[in-house]
């Protein structure tokens, strides 16, 4: 019985270190299959990671790219509102000086108006004052013709004698 039991601890041991190594054998063969599964993975998302990586600097360089104009566009509107500004206020001033010269304008215009009616009537009344003197002319002709006339015969009336007057 010593024997039998001795077979058949030494078959329970021997069964036991095939099951262990066959165990650690299936053990091996699985992780070695799921080590190159994971490996494989990491290998994928290692390469979907360097993809990521490269995107990502190309989108970071394109925005700051994006980011320099930005700058520069805001610049520039910067630079436009103020020109703007300047531009609006320039107008404003042309616009304020334009509306003087036009009142100033109108008010030499109307001055120039009356300045004509004045001219026109001084003109009329110089005409009258013309006709005037020309008749006032003629008529001092004519009294110097009259003067004349009667100073001949006053003359003749003191030369001639007295009875002879009638001559004269």
């Amino acid at each position: 019985m010593g024997e039998f039991m001795g077979r058949k601890v030494n078959l329970f041991l021997v069964l036991m270190i095939i099951i262990v190594v066959l165990g650690m054998g299936a053990l091996s063969i699985y992780y070695q299959r799921t080590f190159k599964d994971v490996n494989q993975e990491y290998n994928e998302l290692s390469e979907q990671n360097a993809a990521c990586q490269l995107n990502l600097s190309t989108t970071v360089n394109k925005l700051q790219t994006t980011i320099k104009n930005l700058n520069s566009t805001e610049s520039d509107i910067r630079k436009y509102d103020t020109l703007y500004e300047q531009k609006a206020q320039e107008l404003q001033d042309t616009e304020k000086s334009l509306n003087d010269v036009k009142t100033k304008l109108q008010s030499e215009t109307l001055f120039k108006e009356q300045f004509k009616r004045q001219a026109e009537q001084y003109y009329s009344q110089v005409q009258v004052l013309n006709a005037n003197v020309s008749s006032l002319e003629k008529t001092l002709k004519n009294k110097d013709f009259l003067i004349d006339t009667l100073q001949t015969k006053v003359d003749c009336l003191e030369d001639t004698s007295d009875g002879n007057e009638d001559e004269c």
